[in-house]
């Protein structure tokens, strides 16, 4: 038997903050803990969940370098047990417990996290794309998209202690969306594989993968002087901002486009060589 709606917690950490208990905003603060610290603690709970930490660390979470910071930290759990359960009269919370010196926290199966969500998708569209079932895996790569683009932690951006966590969801987030490019490509996606291409040059002007995608996007849909154009313009910007030269595999691939050569994708979507 599921839970009922007002037992069921959620919490959004792309885009704004927020915590819903059912369907409802928690709390009085915009929906997230007006405390600033405990916006931290449980931010970090929800991505830590069911991990044990001592004291000393949760203290450096939330007041890193402080005097006085297990007072700091009492308070701040007080508060955001009360906060996740207003009407608990003084019961030990369901959610954050005292363990062996420490504290963690127990989502008790009764939250969905978008963070969780994130992770999952990658997961899941690992697993159906060895499985062939390309379709499936854009679906899920494409939601996942769809969330990071709302941004991870957007008011923690520079938050120390989070980033670590950041920097691994960057990573895996620009992992999923190269494979995304490249199933793109191998099923003949051209506009998207396009978009998703120039999206990811866009934030990072010297990525390879995404100026060989957008390459071969245009030369699949038949536009081989575009291709050239746009490995010469990213051959310059490397030139001349990074005084570094393109792989030999992009190199291959400028030849190949003004050889005449017929460019085809292997499985993975990347242009065969040779």
């Amino acid at each position: 038997m599921g839970v009922s709606d007002d037992r069921s917690y959620s919490a959004r950490l792309f885009g704004p903050f927020t915590v819903l208990r059912g369907d409802r905003p928690l709390g009085t603060a915009g929906a997230a803990p007006g405390l600033t610290a405990a916006r931290t603690l449980l931010k970090w709970f929800l991505i830590h969940p069911g991990v044990r930490f001592s004291p000393e660390e949760l203290a450096e979470v939330i007041a890193p370098g402080r005097s006085n910071p297990r007072n700091r930290l009492n308070r701040t759990l007080h508060y955001l047990r009360d906060y996740l359960e207003p009407d608990r009269e003084g019961r030990p919370s369901t959610f954050i417990h005292n363990t062996d010196s420490g504290y963690r926290f127990d989502p008790a199966e009764r939250w969905q996290v978008d963070y969780w969500q994130a992770r999952l998708l990658i997961i899941k569209a690992r697993q159906t794309r060895s499985r062939g079932d390309v379709d499936n895996a854009i679906h899920q790569l494409e939601t996942l998209a769809q969330m990071d683009a709302m941004v991870f932690l957007p008011e923690d951006i520079y938050d120390d202690a989070f980033a670590e966590t950041r920097a691994a969801h960057e990573s895996a987030c620009h992992e999923a969306r190269l494979t995304l490019l490249n199933l793109y490509l191998t099923t003949q996606r051209l506009p998207q594989a396009l978009a998703g291409g120039l999206a990811l040059l866009d934030q990072d002007p010297y990525d390879e993968s995404a100026a060989e995608a957008v390459a071969v996007a245009h030369a699949l849909g038949g536009n081989r002087i575009a291709a050239i154009q746009s490995l010469l313009e990213f051959r310059a910007r490397l030139t001349d901002d990074m005084r570094i030269r393109p792989s030999d595999d992009l190199l291959r691939l400028e030849h190949q486009l003004r050889s005449g050569a017929p460019i085809r994708t292997a499985p993975d979507g990347r242009p065969q060589r040779g």
